[in-house]
Parts: structure tokens; C-alpha cells; sequence
């Protein structure tokens, strides 16, 4: 992993001095992406600079840094990320060529640059099967091409100013390109607070945006110089489709067992793949399905003990590393645990505005970036198991959103909506706010949360409402902007899949799956200085899940079940059955306790006002129900926190 960064002038009369220095300014922005090098590679003459920072993993001699140009001359390339299958890429070179290629050293970067000469750049884009986020220069066309790998594990931000074009792997480096020519777009906050994350292609800045996975942009340098583009529409050179829509498929007409065996050569191929470095290597281990699985095969195929990984809590109630402590010692794995105490998450918070570049609210986020901290001390390249929930139904609202569907389903829309109307006033929360209900302040927000869905016209609308932080996101801002629309409203994309469940599992591999979790552990990993790889999201495995009847997914109540059956292969079946609970945090009580004065000093009403973005009288009740136990509201609290202190480390920092 890496990170990128560059540029075309308007006006491209700047010397490459001067150039230089300005993206060594942003390149700066971003050292934790890459400690080991850097590199700048500008163009005077068309006010064109490249940065690139790099961590050594793959070649780790001078061979190996960029940015790297063609032999031919005619491409410079710019590259974040890693190319699993080079040595796939390599051999269909030599077939396609008949020569074997001179290279200077073995990166996957150099075999990229090989296949865009022969190939084009598309097409060898096309051919990658890795996590990548690159920026390609044509010196013969004068032309860059910015893509971005096809599930989104590496990000890449791009947009437009007076002085010009603009891209990186982070929002940091914009400022430092041009310091005053960036507002706060308040139609991407509305987003925020529905979904404590940004959805691409919005940003949290006007006029920036974040390329969309599988996607990848054209820019003439004459079209950035003349002012003759107002904005850049990106295309897709790959796009997510199922195979259980009426077409035939291996894996659609395959039994249970047949699609098991697929199934585990697939992940042993990708894992052995993504476990080739030329640093030490080791895996995040929850104790759950996904992580489980890798770290099995993992040791399947490893010489010796794999270095595991997993958080502990000091609340009993949130920690989970018994589970990974059970799985470890079957396979016998080289295990560390790390217990995170309050005092640790207070310590790691102030760096979070930092990493992870826009707002962004998954309280998640702490737990894993001192995961990846403590990991770093002796591993610089980690496998994860994020991924497997998405493509083979594993979250428990999957079940949740189906049975409240044929629940709300029993009464007429015409009778639901008004119904709802007629309920769902401030008094009636004001009474549930008041009233001690069994399970406490949960109990009062999930009936809460049962108001906002009876009105539900659909299904997609239930869903988006049912993942939604906020149902009335506009509420929290000062002004009223238009609320943009997203995968969640546009109905068609949810027809085409055949039913309620590959709708729900769809969606989130095209928002919550790029947009949350590899945002978290791409920020996470990169802070530390960490690689993290992801073997679910292998193109393979990817390609072979989304042709998968949903029945080879789901039964009952109960998902994941090709990887259940494929794990009882490596762990007993008793190690599998246990609920959920994912890499949730003791938020509220912290919120109460260790984290009450930081976030009442953002939240303070003189400074609200000042700032003029949030609703300060709705906040301060938000925050006063919360600490005196009228509500439990953690969630939207922690949204409004993560926005300010990114705020607030944002407007502070040159």
C-alpha cells in the first residue's frame, strides 16, 4: 500500500521547481501511506506533477519505487495498492509478446507498465485482480487516466478548482494545494448523518469527489488549461453483476457440496496469492466466521505458526477475544491479544480526524487503528476477513428487514400511512423519552425506529430507512439543502436482483461495503502504516459469490452457510455457534464517562453558533437526553462528534 497524489495547472507556467515543492507539500500530507520513499515526476510544460509514497512491500529495493515510467518512455505510473495476479499478468506478456520483458527488479508495478503498453491502458486495467487506486500519464496523448480498483479497497478523491485538477488518496492533500478553494458541500452532510459515512462519488467538499469502484476517468491536460471541463463524469470498466437473475452459471446449477469445494479452492488460491511479500505477514483474527476461515487456510498453507491478531475490551459484555482465543489455539497460530481500555480509545480519538480524511462514524474505527497500531510492531502486512458478510449474508438485519417487510406487509399502505402520520408526533417520543420501558433507552428507540418504517412504500424503502442513523438527517443542519439521491432511491438497480435478500446484500456491496468498513480499515491500516488484504474480495471469489443461489447463502434464519459448512472442515462446529457481535464499542457509556468533557467542549452551543452548520438547539438536547439516560443516542451523537472534530482539525490545519 501506498499513497498518490498530483496535479495539472490551469495556468502551466510554473517552473518545475515550483512544482516540485507544491506537491512535495501535499505529498507531505500523506507520509503514514508511505514511510519507505517518495517520489515526484512533473511536467512543466503541461503543469502536470505526480507524487507518489511508498511502502516497501513487494521489491523492496530502489527498483521498485515510483513514480515509474514505461521503457518505452510514453507512460508514467503512479500506483497505490497491490496486483495479486502480476505473475498471471507476466506470463500472458511473455505468451502475447513471444520475448521475454528486461525488467529493472520484480514489482507488480513494473508488470502493469509492461501489460499497458502492449494492452492499452483499459484493458490492462481490466486485467488486474488486486486493490488498487492508480494514476496514469500518456505522454504521447497528453492524457491521465485515474481508475480505482473494481470493490473499492484503495480510495482516490479528484476534483476541480481555479487553479486546476486535483487528485489523492486523501482529502489533506487538496488543502495543501490550494488552501482557500475548498467549501463544505451541505448536501454530503446530509448523507453523513443518515449514514455516519459519505457515499461516493460525494465527498465532504464541493466540487471533489471520490472515483466510484470499477470506475476510472480521462482528463485532456488541454481541457484542464483551456477551462473547456466544468466537471468530470467518471465510466465504469467494471460493473457488479449477478448470475442468479435467469442466467446459467457453474456455481447457480452446482450442489451445496460442489459449490463448497469451488468455494475452498477459490479462497485457498486468493489467500495464497495475497500472501506473498517480501515482509513479515500475519491476520486479524474476531473469532468469527470470516476471520476464522482466512486464518484457517491461511495456516493450511503456512510453513509455520501465522502471527493473529484481536482486540480485547474491558467491558465483558462488548469483548469477543475468548472466541479468537478458542480459534487460535485450535489451529495453533502465533496469537497476540490487545485489551483496549477507555483511557486508550480517549488517547487514540484526536488522531481519528486525521486518518480518516472526511467525517466518518463508525466507532468501530477506534478499536481497529489500535489493532493495526499494535500489529504494525511486528507485522507490515495483514489479512482480514471484511467482506464475507456482504457477498454471503451474514448480517443479522438481513433477517430483521425481510420479517419486518411481511410484518408491515399485513396492513394496506393506505391504512400505514396515515397511521403513521397520526403517531409519530414529538409528544409520543417525548413520552417514550420520559418512560422506563423494559430493555431501557434501546427498547424506546426501536419503537421509534418501527414508527419511521410503517410508511415504508416498498421494500428499498424500508431498507434504506431501516440502515439509515436518521431518518431526518436535515433536522441536524442549520439550512435545508436538497438531500441527494443515492443507490437506496433508485428502484431499478434493486429489480434486477431476484429477491429481498440479494437486493439488501447488492446494495451494501455497492455503499456500506467500499463507503464503511474499507474506508475503516483502509484508514486504519494506512495510519499505521499497515497493509491490509482482504481475500473475500478477490475477483474470483468475488465474480463466483454473486452467481451463488440465495439459498446457497441463506436457509432460515441462519446465513453464511457455504462458509459454515467450509469452516467445520478446519474447526469444530461447536466454535461456530455463537451470535454476532462485530466490532461494536461500549460508545454510550463512554460518551457518559471518559469521553463526556471532549465531547461537550465540541459541542459547546457559543461554538455551535459561531460555526453556523448544525441545528445547536437540537444538538444540545440530543447530548442533555443522552447523559441523563433519557435516550440512548450514541450513535447520532458520535456522528455530530466525528464531524466536528474533523471540522475543527480541519479549518486548524495549514
Amino acid at each position: 500500500m501506498c499513497g498518490i497524489c498530483g496535479f495539472i495547472e490551469r495556468n502551466h507556467k510554473s517552473s518545475a521547481d515550483l512544482l516540485a515543492d507544491r506537491a512535495r507539500r501535499m505529498s507531505e500530507k500523506i507520509r503514514h501511506r508511505g514511510p519507505d520513499a517518495d517520489g515526484i515526476w512533473v511536467k512543466p510544460e503541461t503543469g502536470l506533477a505526480l507524487a507518489h509514497r511508498r511502502l516497501a512491500v513487494l521489491d523492496l529495493s530502489p527498483a521498485g519505487n515510483q513514480p515509474m515510467i514505461s521503457p518505452s518512455g510514453r507512460y508514467v505510473l503512479i500506483l497505490n495498492g497491490e496486483i495479486y495476479n502480476f505473475a498471471d499478468i507476466n506470463r500472458r506478456i511473455i505468451a502475447d509478446s513471444q520475448i521475454e520483458p528486461i525488467r529493472k527488479g520484480h514489482s507488480d508495478t513494473e508488470i502493469l507498465l509492461l501489460a499497458i503498453e502492449l494492452y492499452g491502458a483499459v484493458a490492462a486495467i481490466k486485467m488486474i485482480s488486486g486493490m488498487f487506486a492508480l494514476a496514469l500519464w500518456d505522454q504521447k496523448e497528453k492524457e491521465l487516466t485515474l481508475a480505482r480498483d473494481k470493490m473499492g479497497q484503495k480510495p482516490l478523491y479528484y476534483g476541480l478548482c481555479q487553479e486546476g485538477l486535483v487528485f489523492a488518496s486523501e482529502l489533506s492533500c487538496f488543502k495543501a494545494f490550494a488552501r482557500n478553494s475548498w467549501q463544505i458541500d451541505n448536501e454530503a452532510l446530509l448523507l453523513y448523518f443518515r449514514h455516519n459515512y459519505i457515499p461516493a462519488p460525494w465527498s465532504i467538499l464541493k466540487d471533489v469527489y471520490k472515483l466510484e469502484p470499477g470506475h476510472l476517468i480521462n482528463i485532456r491536460a488541454a481541457d484542464i488549461h483551456s477551462g473547456a471541463v466544468s466537471r468530470i463524469v467518471s465510466k465504469p470498466y467494471w460493473q457488479l453483476t449477478t448470475g442468479d437473475n435467469g442466467n446459467s452459471s457453474a456455481s447457480t446449477q452446482a450442489s451445496l457440496a460442489e459449490n463448497e469445494n469451488e468455494l475452498e479452492q477459490l479462497l485457498t488460491r486468493a489467500i495464497s496469492m495475497q500472501m506473498v511479500a517480501d515482509v513479515p505477514l500475519g491476520v486479524f483474527l474476531s473469532g468469527g466466521i470470516d476471520s476464522s476461515l482466512v486464518t484457517a487456510i491461511m495456516q493450511n498453507l503456512a510453513p509455520e505458526p501465522v502471527k493473529t491478531y484481536t482486540i480485547a475490551f474491558s467491558e465483558e459484555s462488548y469483548n469477543e477475544a475468548n472466541f479468537a482465543r478458542q480459534v487460535a489455539d485450535q489451529l495453533k497460530t502465533d496469537h497476540h491479544e490487545f485489551l483496549l481500555t477507555p483511557r486508550m480509545a480517549l488517547d487514540i480519538i484526536p488522531d481519528l480526524s486525521r486518518f480518516y480524511s472526511e467525517p466518518f462514524a463508525d466507532a468501530s474505527q477506534i478499536p481497529s487503528l489500535l489493532l493495526c497500531r499494535l500489529a504494525r510492531q511486528k507485522t507490515t502486512v495483514a489479512l482480514t476477513g471484511d467482506g464475507g458478510d456482504e457477498l454471503f449474508g451474514g448480517y443479522e438485519r438481513y433477517f430483521q428487514a425481510e420479517k419486518l417487510y411481511q410484518l408491515l406487509s399485513i396492513l394496506p399502505l393506505s391504512w400505514r400511512q396515515p397511521l403513521a402520520t397520526a403517531i409519530d408526533r414529538p409528544k409520543l417520543r417525548q413520552l417514550l423519552a420520559n418512560t422506563t420501558l423494559p430493555g431501557g433507552p434501546q427498547t424506546a428507540r426501536q419503537i421509534v425506529k418501527m414508527l419511521e418504517l410503517l410508511p415504508s412504500a416498498d421494500f428499498a424503502t424500508l431498507y434504506k430507512t431501516l440502515v439509515s442513523h436518521t431518518n431526518r438527517p436535515s433536522a441536524l443542519l442549520s439550512d435545508s439543502p436538497r438531500e441527494p439521491e443515492t443507490i437506496f432511491d433508485r428502484l431499478n438497480a434493486y429489480k434486477k436482483q431476484p429477491s429481498h435478500f440479494a437486493r439488501m446484500m447488492y446494495c451494501d456491496l455497492k455503499t456500506y461495503l467500499p463507503d464503511d468498513i474499507l474506508t475503516k480499515v483502509d484508514r486504519a491500516a494506512m495510519g499505521a502504516s499497515l497493509e491490509t488484504r482482504l481475500p473475500f474480495l478477490d475477483q474470483d471469489v468475488v465474480n463466483f459469490a454473486m452467481h451463488l443461489p440465495v439459498n446457497h447463502k441463506i436457509q432460515g434464519a441462519t446465513g453464511k452457510i457455504l462458509l459454515r459448512r467450509l469452516l467445520c472442515k478446519y474447526l469444530p462446529e461447536s466454535l461456530l455457534k455463537r451470535p454476532k457481535k462485530g466490532f461494536a464499542v461500549p460508545m454510550a457509556a463512554w460518551l457518559r464517562n471518559e469521553l463526556k468533557e471532549w465531547g461537550a467542549d465540541l459541542l459547546d452551543k457559543q461554538r455551535l453558533q459561531r460555526e453556523g452548520l448544525l441545528n445547536h438547539n437540537l444538538t444540545a438536547k440530543i447530548w442533555y437526553d443522552h447523559q441523563h439516560g433519557k435516550q440512548s443516542c450514541e450513535r447520532m451523537l458520535w456522528n455530530i462528534l466525528m464531524f466536528q472534530s474533523w471540522y475543527e482539525s480541519w479549518r486548524s490545519t495549514p
